[in-house]
């Protein structure tokens, strides 16, 4: 049913600039599909950039997409603010969500070796992880 994440599409009050700034991050190029849509190719996924309205608000709204870095404080130092943690999980990643410039959410998964580990010893070939793997699909 579910195969894939397509794109996630951020609801932002200027659709340039917020393309722009997550352009930067990914050494990507703005994209554009119509005056009201902005987009970026990132590793696996198209990041979108629609205007918030009254239906679709920009902000910190229910769900939030987690990227894994390398190091948690990249995204602050490129103009991001902490919201909510850091905190280390059952498996010692650290995790926090952050505000991106635009006001919108963005989860920061820092994975670490036990945590790698948990993921691997999921491969029983019926979980998320084991899955992404047999595809060739990026996972913690």
């Amino acid at each position: 049913m579910l195969q894939a994440i397509e794109s996630v599409i951020f609801f932002v009050p200027d659709i340039h600039a917020a393309a722009a700034w997550y352009a930067t991050l990914l050494g990507a190029q703005v994209q554009y599909e119509n005056p009201h849509y902005a987009f970026v190719y990132g590793p696996g996924v198209v990041l979108g950039f629609h205007s918030a309205d009254e239906k679709s608000p920009a902000g910190i709204g229910s769900t939030t997409v987690y990227w894994e870095v390398a190091n948690l404080a990249q995204l602050e130092a490129a103009g991001a603010t902490r919201y909510l943690g850091p905190m280390t999980t059952s498996h010692g990643a650290q995790a926090a969500m952050l505000k991106d410039p635009f006001g919108c959410c963005i989860g920061l998964n820092q994975p670490s070796a036990a945590s790698r580990a948990a993921a691997d010893q999921a491969e029983d070939g019926g979980t998320l992880a084991a899955k992404g793997k047999q595809k060739g699909l990026p996972r913690r």
